[in-house]
């Protein structure tokens, strides 16, 4: 069975760090915001689909959907302090209030491979294996999830994320595909 991290999330985690603390090297990967929401919409939605009551009842249903553009409407409705973890931003998990990165190293899980190794050598860790592998539980490419709504719903929201853990680009690269493909079909 895969060992799932989610469960150990709360005892490790903390809300201000003790002197002793502050002295260590704390390091996090941050994910493309248009990709991590549709790992979520998949896992929690699609593969999980008896779950999805149980799991999303807190936000009065809106989120009880298997159409990822409705999910997405519903997941921006939802204020950042209310989200669950899977769709909350993640600049407020790196940053604190006043705007102070709390980690010494932000990486992007797209190049965690070449990022993560040396931190891995400095502190004589173990290689990341990858878990969760694999395509597209539907088998799309994430872009076409999209409508250019939503994509600048999924923007606007995670504005922060995108400008500060440089994902600028990725809405870019959405719009034009977008556009590309409208003008295809």
């Amino acid at each position: 069975e895969q060992n799932d991290i989610h469960c150990y999330a709360e005892l490790f985690s903390v809300h201000q760090l003790s002197r002793e603390m502050e002295q260590y090297y704390k390091f996090t990967f941050v994910r493309n915001p248009f990709k991590r929401l549709v790992s979520c919409f998949e896992e929690k939605c699609i593969q999980h689909p008896e779950e999805r009551e149980k799991l999303w009842r807190g936000y009065g249903g809106i989120l009880q959907t298997d159409d990822c553009n409705s999910f997405i409407q519903g997941v921006f409705l939802i204020p950042n302090d209310m989200a669950e973890p899977h769709f909350a931003g993640q600049y407020q998990s790196v940053y604190d209030q006043k705007g102070k990165c709390q980690v010494d190293f932000v990486g992007k899980v797209e190049n965690i491979k070449e990022e993560y190794e040396p931190i891995r050598v400095r502190f004589d860790l173990q290689p990341l294996p990858h878990m969760n592998r694999g395509p597209s539980l539907t088998g799309k490419n994430w872009m076409d999830y999209y409508t250019p709504f939503t994509a600048w719903l999924v923007y606007r929201k995670y504005k922060k994320d995108f400008t500060t853990f440089g994902y600028e680009d990725e809405y870019k690269k959405l719009k034009e595909y977008l556009k590309n493909k409208n003008k295809t079909n």
